[in-house]
């Protein structure tokens, strides 16, 4: 039996796989994805983020990526479990009965760290579309796309964000959006528009190639004209399917903003824990720093729970790892 399991890979499940490593307890950590890093890995790989304490120039990447290398230290107290999503926790006695779509899972604490639950991109859905190498829905390295032919397909912030940053990079971009109007900052519209190619409104009609697309076909909204751009790789940022996991079903006491729970990060399940965008209490906020300040406090009490006779169980992390 696993004396703690994680529900989530994201950053804060991966850090309470490494804070609860660190104090010896051993279980596992179950991803429904097909890897870890959660929402960050997958919407904010190459862009800056600007809350953690110490870092001014990390982007979401580098930061998964620093957090997986902590974990590791402890891997081997808590696995991974890639494409393993929970459907059913059952309360029996002092433990917990977590059914996946992988099997069961037997364990004495559960933590919650599934985030705001699980990504999907929007897909491209136009005729031609199969599953081409070369439609991509997030950015892991921006090097690929140096001097080759870009289409970013979008209107928000995601597809504006990532023109701009590529117009630098790539021979050529064209931002395409179906509305003449961005959702975007005007601000980032602006400076894109100084070295990029804007077309509205444009919508995606067919692409040619089978396995590597190598044309883009756009057909104008209004006057159903067509065009056909060359393209070497398309970005299609037309946001994301969330799928959020209704934790009321398990018993969880939820509100309109998340899992309803105490400042030691309890929810009203006795031995059941949740942490980072999937919970609320006054004050909340959902920035990564405050997860993992709500991290270190569930992992502390977690530790407690599982060993109230044990000397020493939050001492500093310094004294703890032994080198």
């Amino acid at each position: 039996m696993d004396e703690l399991i994680i529900i989530g890979a994201g950053p804060m499940g991966l850090y309470a796989g490494f804070a609860a490593g660190l104090r010896d307890i051993k279980g596992r950590i179950l991803e429904s994805s097909y890897t870890y890093g959660g929402q960050v890995s997958t919407l904010y790989a190459e862009k800056k983020i600007y809350d953690i304490p110490g870092f001014l120039n990390l982007t979401g990447q580098d930061f998964i990526n620093k957090l997986y290398e902590q974990y590791k230290k402890y891997q081997d107290n808590f696995p991974i479990e890639l494409n393993t999503e929970v459907t059913e926790i059952i309360k029996e006695n002092d433990y917990f009965i977590v059914n996946t779509t992988k099997g069961r899972y037997n364990a004495k604490r559960i933590l919650i760290a599934n985030g705001g639950g699980k990504f999907t991109p929007k897909p491209l859905d136009c005729e031609g579309v199969l599953d081409q190498e070369n439609i991509l829905y997030t950015v892991s390295d921006l090097e690929q796309f140096r001097n080759k032919k870009i289409a970013v397909l979008g209107g928000g912030d995601s597809a504006a964000d990532w023109a701009l940053m590529l117009v630098d990079i790539a021979s050529e971009v064209n931002l395409i959006h179906r509305r003449d109007n961005f959702r975007a900052h005007q601000s980032t519209i602006n400076e894109y528009a100084e070295k990029g190619k804007i077309l509205t409104p444009y919508v995606a009609k067919r692409v040619v190639g089978e396995k590597h697309i190598s044309k883009l076909v756009l057909e104008h909204v209004k006057d159903k004209n067509e065009i056909e751009l060359d393209v070497d790789y398309i970005l299609v940022f037309y946001g994301v399917d969330t799928t959020k996991t209704n934790v009321s079903e398990w018993g969880i006491e939820t509100d309109l903003e998340g899992i309803v729970v105490t400042p030691n990060m309890k929810t009203n399940v006795e031995g059941i824990y949740a942490v980072g965008n999937s919970v609320n209490y006054p004050g909340k906020l959902k920035m990564i720093v405050t997860g993992l300040g709500e991290t270190g406090t569930a992992i502390g009490e977690i530790t407690n729970d599982l060993f109230p006779n044990r000397k020493n169980n939050n001492i500093y992390s310094s004294l703890l790892i032994k080198e």
